[in-house]
């Protein structure tokens, strides 16, 4: 098997020669040896299986047969892959003395051990990767049995259902990369559902508005988020948020709060704190911090009257907020491992501390929020939202996002704090679908 196109060899892929003998200066391969290509930058690396035994080795590979049978084969041509034993390859091709690879060598080669967290993404991956095999292995099983139709008419109707499957898989992959694609099916709802309505919107002034209204939701979004985990967490923000929502936020009132909010759970160990820290800390290209500066500038040029005045300038300018929308939705993308989760029951499992949650998961554009039934450790509110951190862990975003009743619409609408009245004790929510208000 050859490691590297994690292919089997065949026969037929061997150099073969009429009356060739094995002589005192040709090697007869065994089942288990290591074959190593003696040429090349990047060596491969070959275990022979059990029926490639009997092959004569060729002059340009090194073969290797372990004298000791608890060494696995997989474990050597792992380290023969490696940089350290290309060094050594290249070395010996060259003619320098190089010692012997030993049991103990192998034994104490240093391996890093990874942090859980990213072991657990390297699983995730593994186990989407085997769910795309599996699919394409089915298209494969379909295909053939086409064979087995008993009339033309049969092939017909099977060749239809198996294009129809296919089709659907290969536009899946196309588009797991489009930014499109992947908010209007992963991204919180909130955000998700404002970005599908610009696609909607014919004329520019609606969608120069709706464009302007989104850009307010994706702070207000961020800023709720980080200002719940920090509340969760007891952080220290240093933001007057009475200040803030005294008079009404604003766009730039969200940028602080978000900011300095994220900065604060820098010290804990939340990856989602990180990652929402690193939108205003990380510098690389496309810049968060950079698209965020110009949605905060369009929208108070549009609130004070300095926005474009002629359709023309406004097509452009809309261009300009598409841009900055797509950059910054982009690096927000690590929303999509964490879902909101709207719990509306949950029972206790007999004889266990744990409860059986039924909840509604606020993912993609789709207002029909889809249904989630699991364990979990502990206790939720109902009729609360929580952002999902892990499986056994979700974090209240009360009262910063809250799922209300909209008094226009009569339908359930998600809300963030748009104003406060502290005499009164009364705060004006808004809404992140249409900006529908409520007290």
């Amino acid at each position: 098997r050859d490691f590297r196109a994690d292919v089997p060899l065949k026969w037929d892929e061997l150099n073969s020669y009429e009356g060739l003998e094995p002589n005192n200066r040709t090697v007869t391969v065994k089942s288990g040896d290591i074959l190593i290509q003696r040429i090349g930058t990047s060596p491969s690396a070959t275990v022979v299986a059990e029926d490639a035994a009997g092959a004569v080795a060729s002059q340009t590979v090194f073969v290797l047969r372990p004298k000791n049978a608890s060494i696995s084969s997989t474990a050597v041509v792992a380290f023969l892959n490696s940089a350290a034993a290309h060094q050594i390859i290249r070395a010996r091709t060259a003619g320098a003395q190089i010692p012997t690879l030993t049991h103990m060598a192998l034994r104490e080669l240093p391996i890093p051990l990874l942090p859980p967290d990213v072991i657990a993404d390297l699983e995730e991956l593994k186990e989407s990767e085997r769910r795309l095999r599996e699919e394409a292995d089915k298209l494969e099983t379909m295909r053939a049995s086409v064979f087995s139709a008993e009339s033309i008419e049969e092939i017909r109707e099977m060749l239809r259902q198996i294009k129809q499957a296919s089709n659907s898989v290969t536009r899946s992959v196309k588009k797991a990369e489009d930014l499109d694609f992947q908010v209007r099916n992963f991204y919180p709802f909130p955000l998700a559902y404002g970005f599908r309505q610009l696609g909607s919107l014919i004329q520019i002034q609606d969608l120069y508005r709706e464009q302007l209204r989104l850009a307010e939701n994706l702070l207000a979004f961020i800023g709720s988020v980080s200002l719940a985990l920090a509340t969760r967490e007891r952080c220290h923000v240093g933001v007057d948020l009475k200040a803030s929502w005294r008079g009404g936020i604003s766009p730039g009132h969200w940028r602080e709060i978000a900011t300095a909010a994220s900065r604060a759970l820098v010290s804990k160990e939340l990856p989602l704190g990180r990652a929402l820290n690193a939108l205003w800390t990380n510098h690389k290209q496309p810049r968060f911090d950079l698209a965020i500066e110009e949605l905060i500038t369009a929208k108070n040029d549009y609130k004070h009257d300095r926005g474009p005045a002629t359709d023309t300038d406004m097509r452009d300018k809309s261009g300009e907020l598409r841009d900055a929308l797509s950059q910054a939705l982009k690096k927000m993308s690590f929303l999509i491992d964490y879902p909101l989760q709207y719990v509306r029951d949950q029972d206790a499992v007999r004889n266990s501390s744990r409860v059986i949650v039924r909840s509604l998961v606020l993912r993609g554009d789709h207002p029909a929020w889809p249904q989630d039934s699991r364990e979990y450790a502990g206790l939720l509110k109902k009729n609360d939202l929580y952002i999902e951190i892990s499986s056994d862990e979700w974090a209240n975003l009360y009262p910063f996002i809250t799922i209300q009743t909209c008094s226009m619409c009569k339908i359930q609408e998600t809300y963030f704090i748009d104003r406060c009245d502290f005499e009164k004790k009364l705060a004006k929510l808004k809404s992140f679908e249409r900006g529908h208000a409520k007290e």
